[in-house]
C-alpha cells in the first residue's frame, strides 16, 4: 500500500514540475537566465518550487483585482481633512 502513495507522490510530482517548466518557458516575464535558473530549482525542490513558480505567473499574468490604496487619501489618519 505504501507503494502507491510513494508512486503517486512521485508522479504527482513530475506532473507539476512539467507544468511548472512549460509555464516559465512560456512566459516573457523572465529573461533566459532567469528561465535556467526556476526551472533548476524546480527540480530541485519538486513540490513547493513548481507550485510557487506556477501560482506567481498565474498572478502576475491574470491579476485578478486592481490594486488598493491603503491611505494617503485627502484625509489623514485622524479624520481631519488636508489643506490643499
Amino acid at each position: 500500500m505504501s507503494n502507491y502513495f510513494l508512486v503517486f507522490g512521485i508522479v504527482l510530482a513530475v506532473l507539476l514540475n512539467i507544468i511548472a517548466c512549460y509555464h516559465v518557458l512560456k512566459t516573457d516575464y523572465f529573461d533566459k537566465h532567469q528561465k535556467i535558473f526556476q526551472i533548476i530549482l524546480t527540480w530541485l525542490i519538486p513540490f513547493i518550487a513548481s507550485v510557487g513558480i506556477v501560482l506567481f505567473l498565474f498572478n502576475e499574468n491574470n491579476p485578478s483585482q486592481e490594486p488598493t490604496d491603503f491611505g494617503g487619501g485627502a484625509n489623514d489618519s485622524i479624520g481631519g481633512v488636508a489643506d490643499d
